[in-house]
């Protein structure tokens, strides 16, 4: 193991309200140790909390092969605007 995802700076987009579980992708997600940003294969999503709400929801990630350790962070759970709903997306 040569990092620790403790120490990692995670970005996840917005996530819609929908009524149910909102589970963020790894398309969705950003990790970065230092000044890299890992590849969707160096973690994996191991579980999501607060998630089927709006509001503030939690995701928690786990390193894979280099990059061992775990870390939670938050994301927001948001009501599409209304524009979004006029166009039924």
């Amino acid at each position: 193991i040569i990092n620790g995802l403790a120490k990692a700076k995670v970005k996840v987009q917005n996530q819609y309200y929908t009524g149910t579980a909102v589970e963020p992708g790894k398309a969705d997600i950003e990790v970065k140790v230092g000044s890299t940003i890992l590849n969707s294969s160096d973690y994996e999503i191991v579980g999501y909390s607060n998630n089927v709400k709006k509001g503030t929801a939690t995701v928690t990630l786990k390193g894979i092969g280099n990059y061992g350790g775990t870390i939670t962070v938050k994301y927001k759970i948001v009501e599409k605007s209304f524009i979004l709903k006029l166009l039924g997306l």
